[in-house]
């Protein structure tokens, strides 16, 4: 009886072993295993790959020669995730960055205790290392577009009507106090309609935009515009084209107040006229 459990014991942790060496040598991840001193006890392909080496160069090497190769305080933050997660017991994450030939590689790195492994009776370090270089990209790249796009919302005139209720959704403070109100809180809300001097003016404006809009273009239009206080100005306005895969329920509107340049205008077209005249 005792043979027969020690016999299914042994084969469960035969089958515990071939899992978890098939894992190591399938992984697309980077798994290197080390004992506290950072001496490597185990480690398999990707990780190597990582550093343009075979499984040969890097076995029982120590960690900190890989460490050494990658950004500047590479061994340092490593010691510091090191001694987080022996003292308390949970896995820690950190990235570093591999650059060669001036091109960046970046890799977040999770850490965890292991109690006992192959040479380290005492326990030792199981990380697993994963290339984040496309996500890092794609992180820089919305931050610069968020960034372009902060740049623009504030320097310019830019509100969203919804078609369906021709109610204001959102606008920023350009677009409010090129309209004389107060803040945003008071804008938010108010119906597109009462922003033009003329219910001729608002459909002529809405009847343009409409049918560029309806053939994929984008609209853009001069008109007469109304701000809080009664005063008229002329403006510019630019809408964007929606994208046609998705049903219209709302347009993002630019707005820029040409005033002065249609003052100028019309002053240069009178004295035209009265040299004509003349």
């Amino acid at each position: 009886m005792e043979k027969t459990e020690e016999k299914t014991e042994l084969q469960s942790v035969q089958q515990k072993i071939k899992l978890f060496d098939t894992l190591l040598r399938t992984s697309t991840d980077g798994i290197v295993i080390t004992d506290f001193n950072q001496n490597i006890i185990m480690v398999n392909e990707a990780f190597c790959n990582f550093f343009g080496k075979d499984i040969g160069e890097l076995a029982e090497t120590n960690l900190f020669v890989w460490l050494e190769q990658l950004d500047g305080d590479a061994p340092k933050r490593w010691a510091n995730m090191e001694k987080g997660v022996r003292k308390e017991g949970e896995s820690r994450d950190v990235e570093f960055t591999k650059t060669t030939n001036d091109t960046a590689l970046h890799m977040s790195v999770n850490a965890s205790v292991i109690e006992r492994v192959a040479e380290a009776e005492n326990g030792g370090i199981v990380s697993i290392w994963r290339d984040v270089t496309e996500k890092k990209r794609a992180e820089e790249a919305l931050q610069e577009r968020e960034a372009q796009l902060s740049t623009i919302l504030s320097s310019s005139a830019v509100g969203i009507l919804y078609a369906e209720n021709r109610k204001i959704k959102w606008a920023n403070e350009a677009m409010v106090e090129m309209f004389g109100y107060k803040d945003v809180e008071e804008y938010i809300g108010k119906d597109s309609r009462m922003f033009y001097p003329t219910d001729e003016e608002y459909e002529r404006v809405g009847k343009a935009v409409y049918e560029s809009l309806k053939g994929g273009r984008d609209a853009s239009t001069d008109a007469k515009f109304v701000r809080k206080d009664g005063s008229i100005f002329d403006g510019h306005v630019k809408i964007s084209a929606p994208d046609p895969s998705k049903p219209i329920s709302g347009t993002i509107a630019n707005l820029i107040d040409i005033t002065e340049i249609t003052e100028r205008k019309r002053a240069e077209e009178a004295l035209k006229k009265s040299e004509d005249n003349y």
